[in-house]
């Protein structure tokens, strides 16, 4: 659970969830912000507003911690022997 002070961002075609309750009062609403569009248009121009300080890096180029690869790893290795095992029965 995050503190509810954390700012929230809802992009979307519509006010939906929390958000209907929190965003019709207003007074008092310092940290959540409706975005009413096409997600992938609402986005793009936020990204361009943020400008370079909002790089966006593809997927392989993130850093995953070695903890994770190993876990990772070790999940696709327990699936791959539970796979041997049904063709063996």
């Amino acid at each position: 659970m995050v503190p509810l002070t954390t700012p929230r961002v809802l992009f979307n075609m519509q006010c939906v969830g929390p958000f209907v309750r929190t965003v019709s009062d207003q007074e008092g609403n310092y940290r959540d912000v409706v975005c009413i569009g096409d997600c992938d248009t609402l986005v793009q121009e936020l990204t361009e507003y943020l400008g370079d300080w909002c790089i966006v890096k593809p997927p392989e180029q993130i850093p995953i911690p070695k903890s994770l690869k190993l876990a990772l790893k070790r999940k696709r290795t327990e699936k791959e022997m539970k796979r041997k095992r049904r063709k063996l029965n």
